[in-house]
C-alpha cells in the first residue's frame, strides 16, 4: 500500500538538507511532486512545482552535450509550449551519435511530438517509421515493431489526405 502523506513529509524534510540543484534535489521534487498530486494537495503541489521550475531554469544553463539530457530539453520545451525552442532541441538529439535504443527512443518522442504537439502527422508518422525500421533491423518482427507501425498507420490516418490514407492502409 503506498502511503504518500509519510513519503511526503519525510522527503519535505530531507530537501533542505540536499544540495540544491543536484540530481538528487531534481528527483526528490520529482517524487514529492507525485506524492502531493496523489494526496490532491494543491498548495504543495503548488509549491513544489515552483521549485521544479527553478531547478529547470538552472539545468537549462548547463551544457548539454549528450543525447538523455537533449531529450530532456526537447521535453521541456515542448511541455511549456515553446515549440520552436523543442523542435531545435529535437534536431539537435537527432545529429548526435547513439546507440539503437536511443535512436529508436529519440525517433518516437520526435514522432509523438510532431504529431500530437503540432499536428504535423506525416512527419509524425516518417519518423515513426524510422523507428520501427530501426527495431526491426535490431530486434526483428516483434511485438514492439507491430505497435510501432501500428502508431506509423495511426499517424497517417490522422492526416486524411488520400496518399496518407493510402500509407495507413498499407501500415494495418
Amino acid at each position: 500500500v503506498s502511503d504518500y502523506a509519510n513519503a511526503a513529509k519525510y522527503m519535505d524534510k530531507a530537501l533542505p538538507m540536499l544540495e540544491k540543484f543536484s540530481e538528487i534535489y531534481g528527483k526528490t521534487l520529482e517524487w514529492l511532486e507525485l506524492c502531493y498530486t496523489e494526496l490532491n494537495d494543491k498548495k504543495n503541489t503548488s509549491r513544489i512545482m515552483t521549485l521544479m521550475e527553478e531547478h529547470n531554469q538552472y539545468e537549462l544553463k548547463s551544457p548539454c552535450d549528450e543525447p538523455k539530457c537533449m531529450l530532456e530539453r526537447a521535453q521541456y520545451y515542448s511541455t511549456k509550449g515553446n515549440h520552436p525552442k523543442a523542435k531545435e532541441c529535437f534536431l539537435l538529439l537527432l545529429k548526435m551519435p547513439m546507440d539503437s535504443t536511443t535512436m529508436i527512443n529519440s525517433y518516437k518522442a520526435y514522432a509523438r511530438y510532431l504529431s500530437m504537439e503540432t499536428q504535423d502527422y506525416v512527419g509524425g508518422a516518417e519518423y515513426q517509421y524510422k523507428a520501427a525500421t530501426l527495431r526491426k533491423q535490431t530486434n526483428g518482427e516483434n511485438a514492439d515493431y507491430a505497435n510501432s507501425i501500428y502508431r506509423v498507420g495511426l499517424y497517417y490516418s490522422l492526416n486524411r489526405d488520400k496518399e496518407s490514407f493510402t500509407k495507413s492502409i498499407d501500415c494495418y
